[in-house]
């Protein structure tokens, strides 16, 4: 039983990592027409279509994916404490613990952006990565993030350290989270 679980759990946390990229995706305006772009799409449409046509969009922002991404949050934590933990959670706990869980997830999906982005810099020096259409989809979705940093610290040569920047706010972020989580609600996130 707690393999099943467990193999529900990380398709779960899959699926909303993918809710999440299309909602930053449409949040920074990436470019639809993107091949990743489109298998995000193409992979999220099922849930996100019909729940679209509930819930509209609000001043730019993607409503349906932000509540799908949090329903598919608290059913993560709802599993990971009532089932394997044994233990039943009170609601507001599990509510509370949703949202931060959404926060924190989404901050990861940012890291491991930079990170890609990161690595692709130092690949893309004297290549035509630049092209491929994952590289195009990283830096559309971390170029709103990284380029306030970046007026602020420039460029020292090919080293662009801003990044770094944004990589420790993304980790004392994660603390803040994990350290409200635990004294707010008592739990610990997934």
């Amino acid at each position: 039983m707690t393999i099943v679980l467990t193999v529900f759990a990380i398709l779960t946390k899959l699926f909303m990592v993918f809710v999440l990229l299309r909602f930053i995706a449409q949040y920074f305006k990436a470019d639809f027409y993107n091949p990743v772009t489109q298998s995000v799409v193409k992979l999220t449409n099922p849930v996100l279509a019909p729940l679209r046509r509930l819930i509209p969009g609000f001043g730019g922002i993607d409503l349906a994916s932000i509540i799908l991404g949090y329903f598919l949050s608290l059913a993560i934590l709802g599993f990971a404490y009532n089932f394997w933990q044994g233990y039943e959670v009170q609601l507001l706990t599990i509510l509370l613990g949703g949202l931060l869980e959404l926060l924190y997830a989404l901050l990861d999906l940012f890291f491991y952006l930079l990170i890609g982005r990161v690595i692709a810099s130092f690949l893309m020096i004297g290549t035509q990565l630049m092209n491929n259409p994952f590289v195009q989809l990283v830096i559309q979705l971390t170029d709103p993030i990284l380029r306030p940093f970046q007026r602020i610290i420039p460029p020292v040569g090919m080293i662009d350290f801003s990044a770094i920047v944004v990589f420790i706010i993304i980790t004392l972020s994660q603390q803040g989270l994990l350290s409200l989580a635990g004294s707010m609600t008592g739990m610990r996130l997934i």
